[in-house]
């Protein structure tokens, strides 16, 4: 899918909910990831853990969801989509599997979903705020996991940290961003389908 699409995202609203800190939402990074998305690029100015167990339970009794189990990434996107809309918000779901046209979109400020499977050592890198391992290859392949990258664009304005990538996530380690390599990740953490609300 090819999207001409030029306006720069200057909302850039940081994750502060974290996925971990009850047993009954540890397995719903399907729709954290949806609604960090929407936040971070200016959908919505926030969200609450009651909005996604409201996302979940809608997901349960359609069989899209177990409490116990990861679920599809792409049925838990379309579904924050269908519920941010039918509460009034005005959306687009943009579904790329061009890592090209997602870059196109990260430079333009706007975070990525996307699914990564990632090993033990990936989230013990991760402590220090940044991915200090150079060849991603060795923190692949056991551990699914749906998420958001994104370059820091400074809200539009210059900044010492201008470009920074990071991923931007529900599992806090100190908090929700730690700086890693795009082109690692794409390379070697993550499927080829993303999904971009905005």
């Amino acid at each position: 899918m090819k999207t001409i699409f030029r306006k720069i995202n200057k909302a850039c609203k940081f994750n502060i909910t974290n996925q971990y800190d009850e047993k009954i939402t540890s397995y719903m990074c399907t729709i954290y990831s949806p609604f960090i998305n929407a936040k971070y690029n200016g959908i919505i100015k926030d969200f609450t853990e009651d909005m996604i167990k409201e996302v979940a339970e809608i997901q349960f009794k359609a069989w899209k969801f177990d409490y116990k189990k990861w679920g599809k990434w792409e049925d838990w996107a379309m579904a924050v989509f269908d519920y941010l809309n039918s509460k009034g918000y005005d959306c687009n779901l943009t579904i790329i599997t061009d890592d090209l046209e997602a870059k196109e979109w990260l430079e333009r400020g706007y975070a990525t979903m996307i699914w990564i499977k990632v090993n033990s050592k990936f989230y013990p890198d991760a402590k220090d705020w940044v991915i200090d391992t150079k060849d991603y290859k060795d923190l692949a392949w056991s551990l699914w996991h749906f998420t958001n990258v994104l370059k820091w664009n400074c809200r539009g304005w210059e900044c010492a940290d201008k470009w920074k990538e990071m991923f931007l996530d529900s599992y806090f380690i100190k908090d929700s961003t730690y700086e890693c390599s795009i082109k690692e990740v794409f390379e070697d953490l993550d499927f080829p389908t993303k999904y971009i609300l905005h």
